[in-house]
């Protein structure tokens, strides 16, 4: 199974989001964990080393923008699916997400998510196979 965590503002949202994962994915995809913005989300996205880690935004502040670049310094092989929840233009490239590896609006979320986060996971294969110097537990990389 391969690993997922979720952070957004909205639990309700995190909770819609991991119904829709698990039952489109035949539980091939399961989410691990999730959380509000903040260090708690960090902390537990350097431990848990998921292969993708969705961000659910909705009005971007400035201290939000810089957590793709800390969850790719915490976990090099994760790969980050940026969802504009509101669909209110935050994602645009001077936004701050292009770091992001997928960006995805709302209004796609019923039949993009779950090709999207499956062609993250490969990408997050890629990346692990081709990383030099960094070592994760052969148990993280399934």
């Amino acid at each position: 199974m391969r690993r997922i965590f979720l952070v957004g503002h909205h639990p309700g949202f995190r909770a819609a989001l991991a119904r829709t994962i698990q039952d489109q994915s035949q539980r091939t995809l399961g989410v691990v964990g999730d959380s509000i913005w903040g260090s708690d989300a960090l902390d537990t996205i350097k431990i848990a080393q998921p292969h993708v880690v969705i961000l659910v935004v909705g009005f971007a502040s400035s201290r939000e923008l810089g957590i793709v670049a800390a969850i790719h310094r915490l976990a090099p092989a994760c790969q980050v699916l940026v969802i504009d929840a509101l669909g209110d233009a935050s994602l645009c490239p001077a936004s701050g997400w292009s770091q992001a590896d997928a960006l995805l609006r709302s209004e796609q979320l019923s039949t993009e998510l779950v090709p999207t986060i499956r062609q993250l996971v490969a990408q997050r294969s890629a990346v692990s196979s081709a990383m030099r110097g960094v070592c994760l537990p052969p148990a993280l990389l399934e």
